[in-house]
């Protein structure tokens, strides 16, 4: 994941998917500057739309491990 939380702050990411909501920035070119996959670009724009004075990418990040946590429960890892 590139280690958003340590290297953006939330109001750094907040701008980008802002600007990407506004049609002001290609999907991309915020991919490339958050050294993230499609994938994770709509996890987090998703997280982003959902709550949006909200957003902590800290959050994010603790959403994704239970996701993962769940995941692997399911199956029996």
């Amino acid at each position: 994941m590139g280690q958003l939380h340590k290297n953006f702050t939330d109001e750094q990411i907040k701008i980008l998917l802002q600007r990407y909501c506004q049609g002001k920035m290609r999907r991309a070119d915020i991919q490339e500057i958050l050294g993230i996959g499609k994938t994770r670009f709509f996890a987090l724009l998703k997280t982003y739309r959902q709550a949006s004075e909200t957003f902590s990418i800290s959050l994010f990040v603790v959403q994704i491990y239970l996701n993962q946590y769940q995941s692997n429960q399911l199956i029996g890892c």
